[in-house]
Formats: C-alpha cells, structure tokens, sequence
C-alpha cells in the first residue's frame, strides 16, 4: 500500500512540474514591449496600428483570395520578420494585413473578405483553412462592426508540413509566439476616419 502512495505521490510531482513549466513558459513567451513597437498610420485607408519591432509593411498589398469571384481588396499588410521563418516551415508572406472593402450596401461582416459557403453571413469573424502541395493557409478574418468603409483585419499564417522535411532540417515554427505577434497587432488598430 506504501509503495502505491509513493508512487501517486510520484507522478503527481511530476505533473505538478510540467504544468509549472508550461505556465512559465506562457507567461514568459516573447511579448513586444511598448517601446519595441512601431506606429503606422494610413490617411488612404483611414486606420492607424501599432506593429512589433522588425515587421514589414506593404503599403501596397492586396488580397487577391477570390480569384474570378471578384476584385482585389486593398489594404496594408505587416509581414512577418524573417527571423520567424527562417530555418522553420513558416513561410515568409505570413502576415497581417488592415483590408478596406470599398463596395456599396454592404453590412460589415467577416463574410465580405472571405470565400466561401460555409462563412456564416452575419458573423464578425470566421476562419477558413486550406492545403495543397504541402501547403497549409490559415486566415482568419475580424471585420470591425460599423466601419463605413468595410474594414477588417485578417491573419494569413502559410506553412509548409514539416513532415516533408528530412528530420533536423528545420523546426517547427511557434504558432502561439506568432498569433500573439499578430494580435498584438490587431488589437491596436484604431479607425481614424
């Protein structure tokens, strides 16, 4: 019976120090400090957003997702250092990008940015996920409620399957480092129109 205790008593350390370090870990993944972000503003697109230190902006993006189904969506894209792709399956054009629709009686919905039947017409957000040749695209959309014209804010995390790689090639990339990269972003976008 003693031997049955000890080793609950066992495990239940042991679990104690994962969990312990797993919270650690949260608490101390890299968080952009006030002074380490930059303040972007665009009198065109009417938005002004703060981004971390080493981000580039693409004053000239568009998302051209729709294909024939309809025109480009202008905007401004922040793209991903390239330290966070490099050696890792991160691809390069992740990114977040600001997306202004300019179209005419349309309520602001994530549905207005995205393709797709299965986007539910009133939502603010929704995501959509794709793959092919060892792809995969991830996008999420979060249109700002009210927003005359339509804005939205939308992630495009690409990566490529890390199983594709020999092992040791490259790493894994961290997609909870990046998601709060990019909320970071998303979050202090402020509509200056």
């Amino acid at each position: 019976m003693e031997r049955v205790g000890l080793r609950q008593g066992i495990l239940y350390a042991i679990a104690l120090g994962v969990v312990a370090v797993v919270i650690f870990g949260l608490l101390h993944m890299r968080q952009p400090k006030p002074e380490q972000l930059n303040t972007y503003s665009s009198a065109t697109y009417g938005f002004s957003a703060a981004y971390p230190e080493g981000f580039v902006v693409n004053e000239n993006y568009s998302y051209t997702g729709f294909g024939d189904e309809g025109t480009a969506i202008p905007g401004v894209s922040f793209t991903v250092p390239p330290q966070y792709a490099q050696g890792t399956n991160l691809s390069s054009d992740s990114h977040v990008s600001v997306e202004v629709y300019r179209g005419t009686g349309t309520t602001c919905r994530a549905k207005v940015f995205l393709a797709g039947e299965q986007i539910d017409p009133n939502a603010l957000n929704a995501q959509v996920n794709g793959a092919g040749a060892g792809n995969f695209y991830e996008e999420s959309v979060y249109a700002i409620e009210g927003s005359s014209p339509c804005t939205a804010v939308r992630f495009l995390i690409h990566s490529t399957n890390i199983n594709n790689y020999p092992e040791g090639a490259v790493r894994e990339f961290n997609k909870a480092e990046v998601l709060q990269l990019f909320e970071t972003i998303r979050r202090s976008v402020k509509l200056t129109r």
